[in-house]
Formats: structure tokens, C-alpha cells, sequence
């Protein structure tokens, strides 16, 4: 059972440095409104020939200081500002305005609206270069798909964003990006990524020393490693989690790791050390008025008790969280107080209220959880029913055998079910696996036939023609003498010449020393530190989780690709930067490639022999690509290959 859920922590680290303390926020209020009522006198008469962006940022200042607390009256100023921005046509206040729109909605938890407008500022960001708001408009697209549980949009937008934050070196927003994956990988149970996102989180807020920082993700990680069951690093990040919190006088991160404490030794079943630290949270909690952090805590003190033998104790607190519960219909804190209701009125006899409380736990759940539960809430109906019919014993008994009966015959059924659709699936396994490696071979060899064809053109293009000629010039030998032979032997052996340098040209091409010594890395770090060094264009790569090299095909399939794109770029796009990230994630290959160039449109582009021979190698391969780029706007190419 989990003492605290990381969810509400989503963005919080990007928003803390922005957000005013309450005392001073009235204050901001009434100066901003009061500004805004003497421009707006000011501009009197010629509203609509306004051609500063006073007002713009006045409205969203105000809209931002409201947020706390009237969403109404922020969503108001929300839509001046956007207003009076289309009028002046200033794209950067009406991103600005939508970004905004889009969070109040989320607050609203209405999350259709809020992803719409978050997906109109990224339009304009991106339209007009901001990369800083294209970068908040990711992460904050990401946040909604999150909440929907739709994790693979999630972490796409969020790996957007985190390649702009770094882009930016931006160093909150890199921060802020990783904790948002984190809190992502943790909500699928994926604790491995988690932790390498929190952690890369958490060296960055440490460098940077903001200790209420430090002490949520670390409060995060200390987390992850009770749910694995590992206490003594569970307690090693919460107490360091603690030590921040308190160093920043931090009291709702204090609450928090004092929570999380609490449920460690609850677990390793050191209950007094576990009251102790859920009673300190508690007194935080009801310090800086959290109402939810407070039933919580009263919920679990009562568990402690309880598991204590102590439940009168247990439902004293009980009874003060239940309040908030109720009122609140708060799912995770029902579940929890539904279970050690049920488990107090076993302990105290009372199996009717334990057996309905029992119901309310597994209705809530939609499943019973474990076998345990199930086991309780059978025991449980069983003693209700005995209780209410004054059944007999051997009435009890007789139902027992029934029922055992019945399982047997259900176990026997169902285990012969399962074996014969394992059966079936296995044998439809072997025959996709079948015709896959088919198409991977046909694949092959059409990928093998095209570079064959393209070496040839080269001979036949450069090699043949030169060839050919310098066979001219010595034909012509014959019918010459003197001086002017001299100087077709010259020419004859200048062309011959460029001839073998072409040769070894196409020669390097077809197998490069780097690529099949070192890998794709090392090859393509060499291949951009050569353009740095020639060309006004500044290329940078990045690499993520590619310690392990991927197959030979893929690494020589990739580096093609990458010299095709390197080439475009340096013919066509008139770039400045050029970012390239190569990462792997679920079991592909990711390679990002984007330029700060004049772009194309997409629709209009007629594709030449470079894109067309960058989608016939990755289709080789079973992978996918897609082009993204708008006039003026640079351009992104993003390639998948299965691994």
C-alpha cells in the first residue's frame, strides 16, 4: 500500500520558483490591477490602435495570481490577454495566452480543452522559434497525456521537451523534464527508468541547491525503493529527502518524507518509530493547513495501531481522516480506509460492518488485490452469513465441501483451458516469427540490390566516364608527336589520377574503418567533427542508453542515413545548428535529427534520391521515419528501428 502518490508532484519543479507566497500575492493583485485600470483609461478612446504590449503582460500577470485561488477571474484576464494580442497580431503573448488557457483548464481537470490549447501554443511557438515556450508546451502536453494514462504520448512529448531544455541549457526545465519522466515510469511500475530519471533530476538540484527540490525527489526515489522492498535505501533517500526539506524550511516536503518514514518501518513492522514519524507529518499537515495530508496521516497512524493490537487507538485517528474522505470522495485515501475499517470491525467482532467495508474496498478496487484480500473477504462473508442464520456447524461444513468441491472442478477446466491456449498462441508465435524473418530477408536483398545499383551509377557516372576518356587521349597518341604528345600523357595520367581517387573514395564509402572497428558513435562523431571544422554549420550529438552497440546492419544502416542528412543539410537547408540524438527506448533505436535551416513544406517537396534512399534504409531494417518541417521554420526528421 503506498503512503503517498508522486502524481501531484507532476511539473511542480519547472512552476516552484514562479509561484508567489501568499503574503505578498494580494498585494500583486491589487498593484497589477490597479495598473491595468489606469492604462486602460489611458488608452480611452483608441483601444483598438494599441501598439504596445503593456496591457498584454498586465492581464497575464493578474491571470497567473489568480490561478491560486479564482480560476474564474484568471481564465477572464487569460482571455484579455489573448484578445488584446490578436489585435496586434503578437504571437508571442497569444502562445503565451494559450499555454495559460490550457493550464487553468488542466485545473479544472477538464483535459480535452487543456491539451487543445496546450497543442495551439506549440503551433506558434514553434512557428516563431521560441524554443523556450515550444519546449513548456511539450512538457505540459505531456503532463495531460499522462493523467490519461496514455504514457507513450506522455514521454514522446516529454523526450521533446527535454531535448529543447537542453538545447536551451536550461537547467530547472532539464530538471523539471526528468521528474515529470520519472513520475511517468513510476505510475507504469517501470522503477528501473524511474530511478534514472529521478536521479538525473536530482544531480542537477544538487549542483544548483535548491533543497526543497531535492528533498521531493528524493522523497520520490526514497519511494521507489520501499515499493522494491529495499528498506535501507528507502530510508537512506528519505532521511536525506528530510535533512533538505528542513535545511529549506520546507514544511510540505518535511510532511512528506516524515510520511514515507512512517510507511518503511511500518513495513519492516517497527510500528513505534512509525508512529513517530506519521505523528510529525500529521503536525505539519495540520500546520500549513493541508487537509488531505492530514486525513492521510490520521488514516495511516490508525493502521499503525491497529497492526499494534491497540483499535480503539486505531479507530480514534480513523474517524478523524474519514471526515475528509467522505466529503472529498477521494479514491486512494476510500481504499485505504475501507481496508483497515474492515480489518479494525474483524479484530472487534463486528463482521457485518467488517464484510460491508470489505465490499466498499473491493467495489472501489473493481478487484480484489491480492490473495490475501480475497481470502479475508471470503472468511469475512462467511462468518456474516453464520452470524445471521445461526447456521450449524455441520451445515458450515457441508458448504465447505461443496465449494472445495467446485474449485477442484473449476481449477481441472480452467488449467486445461489455459494449456490449450497457450498451445495455440505458441504455434501462432512460431509462424509470425516465420514470416517475419522471411520479410526481413526479402528486405535485405532489396536493400543489397539498391546499394548495388548505387555503386554502379557511381562507377558508370565518374569512374566509367574518366576511364573513358583518358582511352581517348592515349588513342590519340598515335597520330601525335613531340610536345603535344607530352601533354595528352599528361592529361591522360591526371585522369587517371582522379580516377583512383575516385575509386578510393567509393572504396572508403563501402566500408568505413571507424564504423566497423568502433561503432556508429565513434564514426559519426568523426564524420560531424570533420564539418565543425570546415563548414560555418555547428552540428552537436547526443547518445542515450547506447552503451551496449546495436547489430552491424542497424550500426552501418544508421550511419548512411546520418551522412544523407549531413549531406541535405549542407546542400539545401542553410542552417547554423544542427542537433542530433540518438537514444534507445523500448526495445528501438531513436534518431532525431533536427536543423535551424529555411525548412521545406512537406506537401509540396518533390523527395530526391537522398530522402527516398534514407526511407529505403530504414524500411530495410523494419523501421519507420517522418519528415516534420514548415518554410522558415527548420526542419526534424525522427527514425525508429526495431532492434
Amino acid at each position: 500500500m503506498r503512503t503517498t502518490s508522486p502524481i501531484h508532484l507532476v511539473f511542480a519543479l519547472l512552476l516552484m520558483l514562479a509561484a508567489p507566497v501568499a503574503s505578498s500575492q494580494q498585494q500583486m493583485i491589487d498593484s497589477l490591477e490597479h495598473a491595468a485600470a489606469r492604462y486602460e483609461q489611458s488608452t480611452g478612446q483608441r483601444k483598438l490602435a494599441i501598439r504596445d504590449t503593456t496591457l498584454v503582460n498586465i492581464y497575464h500577470g493578474l491571470a497567473v495570481a489568480y490561478s491560486g485561488n479564482d480560476l474564474k477571474k484568471a481564465m477572464d484576464y487569460a482571455n484579455k490577454e489573448l484578445s488584446i494580442s490578436r489585435q496586434l497580431k503578437f504571437d508571442k503573448g497569444i502562445a503565451s495566452a494559450y499555454n495559460l488557457i490550457g493550464t487553468l483548464y488542466d485545473s479544472k481537470s477538464d483535459l480535452a480543452q487543456a491539451v487543445n490549447y496546450y497543442k495551439q501554443s506549440l503551433d506558434i511557438s514553434k512557428k516563431i522559434g521560441d524554443k523556450t515556450a515550444e519546449a513548456f508546451a511539450n512538457g505540459n502536453i505531456g503532463n495531460i497525456y499522462g493523467k490519461q494514462s496514455n504514457y507513450s504520448e506522455a514521454i514522446k512529448y516529454q523526450l521533446r521537451a527535454l531535448v529543447l531544455a537542453k538545447k536551451l541549457n536550461d537547467k530547472f526545465m532539464i530538471a523539471g523534464t526528468y521528474n515529470n519522466i520519472g513520475v511517468m515510469y513510476m505510475q507504469q511500475d517501470n522503477y528501473v527508468q524511474a530511478l534514472e530519471s529521478f536521479f538525473g533530476c536530482l544531480k542537477i538540484m544538487e549542483k544548483v541547491g535548491n533543497g526543497s527540490a531535492v528533498g521531493m525527489i528524493a522523497n520520490n526515489i526514497g519511494q521507489i525503493y520501499a515499493l522494491q522492498g529495499k528498506s535501507v535505501l528507502a530510508v537512506k533517500f528519505l532521511e536525506k529527502g528530510l535533512k533538505s526539506s528542513t535545511q529549506a524550511n520546507d514544511k510540505v516536503g518535511m510532511a512528506n518524507n516524515y510520511n514515507g518514514l512512517g510507511h518503511v518501518y511500518t513495513e519492516t513492522k517497527d510500528y513505534r518509530k512509525a508512529l513517530d514519524y506519521y505523528l510529525k507529518s500529521l503536525k505539519l499537515s495540520v500546520e500549513f493547513g493541508d487537509e488531505k495530508g492530514t486525513a492521510r496521516n490520521n488514516i495511516f497512524i490508525g493502521r499503525t495501531y491497529y497492526l499494534m493490537g491497540q483499535t480503539s487507538k486505531a479507530m480514534e485517528y480513523i474517524r478523524k481522516g474519514n471526515a475528509y474522505v467522505q466529503s472529498n470522495q477521494d479514491p486512494d485515501l476510500q481504499q485505504n480506509l475501507y481496508e483497515i475499517y474492515a480489518k479494525i470491525y474483524a479484530a472487534q467482532n463486528d463482521y457485518k460492518k467488517a464484510y460491508e467495508n470489505h465490499i466498499r474496498f473491493k467495489d472501489l478496487t473493481d478487484s480484489l488485490l491480492n490473495k490475501e484480500n480475497a481470502e479475508n473477504f471470503s472468511r469475512l462473508k462467511l462468518q456474516y452469513d453464520f452470524k445471521n442464520a445461526q447456521d450449524s456447524i455441520t451445515a458450515i461444513q457441508s458448504k465447505k465441501d461443496i465449494l472445495t468441491k467446485a474449485e477442484i472442478k473449476n481449477q481441472r477446466e480452467t488449467r486445461n483451458f489455459v494449456y490449450l491456449v497457450l498451445g495455440l498462441i505458441v504455434a501462432f508465435l512460431i509462424i509470425i516469427i516465420w514470416q517475419r524473418n522471411k520479410i526481413a530477408i526479402v528486405k535485405r536483398q532489396k536493400a543489397l540490390v539498391e546499394e548495388r545499383n548505387r555503386i554502379s551509377r557511381d562507377l558508370h557516372d565518374n569512374l566509367g566516364a574518366q576511364l573513358s576518356t583518358v582511352r581517348m587521349f592515349m588513342s590519340s597518341l598515335k597520330n601525335k608527336g613531340g610536345e603535344a604528345s607530352g601533354q595528352t600523357v599528361d592529361h591522360s595520367i591526371g585522369m587517371l589520377d582522379a580516377s583512383i581517387h575516385e575509386l578510393r573514395g567509393i572504396m572508403n564509402e563501402m566500408s568505413d574503418p571507424v564504423l566497423t572497428g568502433q561503432g556508429f558513435l565513434a564514426a559519426t562523431e568523426a564524420l560531424i567533427n570533420k564539418i565543425n571544422q570546415l563548414h560555418g554549420v555547428q552540428f552537436t550529438l547526443t547518445h542515450h542508453k547506447l552503451e551496449d552497440r546495436p547489430s552491424i546492419e542497424i550500426e552501418h544502416q544508421l550511419y548512411r542515413i546520418c551522412q544523407e542528412l549531413v549531406n541535405n543539410t549542407l546542400k539545401y537547408a542553410k542552417a547554423k545548428n544542427v542537433s542530433l540524438d540518438v537514444l534507445r527506448r523500448d526495445n528501438k533505436v531513436i534518431l532525431m535529427y533536427e536543423d535551424d535551416g529555411i525548412g521545406y513544406d512537406i506537401g509540396k517537396i518533390k523527395k530526391g534520391y537522398g530522402l527516398n534512399n534514407i526511407e529505403t534504409r530504414t524500411k530495410s531494417l523494419g523501421g519507420s521515419v517522418a519528415f516534420d518541417s514548415m518554410p522558415n521554420a527548420g526542419a526534424r526528421t525522427i527514425i525508429e528501428i526495431p532492434e
